[in-house]
């Protein structure tokens, strides 16, 4: 049997630390904006789900938790939507307070930040709810 030379194991030594640390990813970002309000019973409440990245992009999809006991989604809208064309028609439950979209951004440029969907809400009472995604990409 032959031993491992000390030439190569700097070798094997760079291609392992190749394998095993992780790379750094640049992606765009979902978000949801305003972040943070309180609201009285009745409010009417404007959400947008907007991204932003300095990364190329061509398509975004996701699924957004509106809290049922404390909001009813009255309605969304794509009218400032920087997304111009939609593999999943956006829509919404009243029900479980879910919103779900799939659209796909076509021009020259990939880069992409702005609205991609506005939601219309009625406050069910006072306070405060937690608007989060239950998926995102």
């Amino acid at each position: 049997m032959e031993k491992i030379k000390f030439k190569t194991l700097p070798f094997f030594l760079g291609l392992l630390f190749f394998l095993f640390v992780p790379f750094i990813v640049d992606a765009s970002t979902l978000y949801i904006s305003p972040t943070t309000a309180n609201y009285s019973e009745g409010d009417r409440v404007s959400v947008d789900i907007k991204i932003s990245g300095n990364t190329p992009l061509n398509a975004a999809s996701g699924v957004v938790v509106f809290p049922p006991e404390n909001f009813s989604i009255e309605s969304i809208s794509k009218n400032k939507s920087v997304f111009n064309f939609w593999v999943e028609e956006p829509s919404f439950s009243k029900t479980t307070g879910t919103v779900s979209f799939e659209g796909v951004f076509i021009s020259e440029s990939n880069l992409v930040s702005g609205t991609v969907l506005s939601v219309n809400l009625s406050a069910k009472k006072s306070g405060s709810g937690n608007i989060v995604f239950k998926s995102g990409q």
